[in-house]
C-alpha cells in the first residue's frame, strides 16, 4: 500500500506555518532580549550614579581629612613653639635665681 502523498499546497502550507511558528519563538526571543537590556541599562544607570555619588563623598571626605591634618599639623607648630618658649623661659628663670644666689 502506498502513502498518499501531500499535494503540493498542503506542504507549502505547512512550511508557511512552521515558519511563522519560527518567527514568532524567534520574535519573542528577540522583544525578551530587549527586555533584558533595559533592566541592564537600567542598573548601569543607576551604578554609575551611585559611583558619582559616592565619588564626591569620597572627594569632600578627602578635603576634610586633609584640611583636619593640615590644622593638627600647624597646631602642632605652635604647641612646639609655645613648648620651646616656656622651656627657654623657666632656663631663664632658673638661671637668674641660681646666679644671684651666688652659686
Amino acid at each position: 500500500m502506498t502513502q498518499p502523498q501531500p499535494d503540493r499546497l498542503d506542504r507549502i502550507e505547512a512550511l508557511v506555518e512552521s515558519n511563522a511558528r519560527a518567527i514568532a519563538s524567534n520574535s519573542e526571543a528577540i522583544a525578551n532580549s530587549f527586555n533584558r537590556l533595559d533592566r541592564i541599562e537600567a542598573l548601569v544607570e543607576s551604578n554609575a550614579r551611585a559611583i558619582a555619588a559616592n565619588s564626591d563623598d569620597s572627594r569632600a571626605s578627602v578635603r576634610d581629612l586633609v584640611s583636619m591634618i593640615t590644622t593638627q599639623a600647624d597646631q602642632a607648630e605652635i604647641d612646639r613653639a609655645e613648648f620651646r618658649a616656656t622651656v627657654r623661659q623657666l632656663l631663664e628663670t632658673l638661671n637668674q635665681r641660681f646666679t644671684s644666689n651666688g652659686h
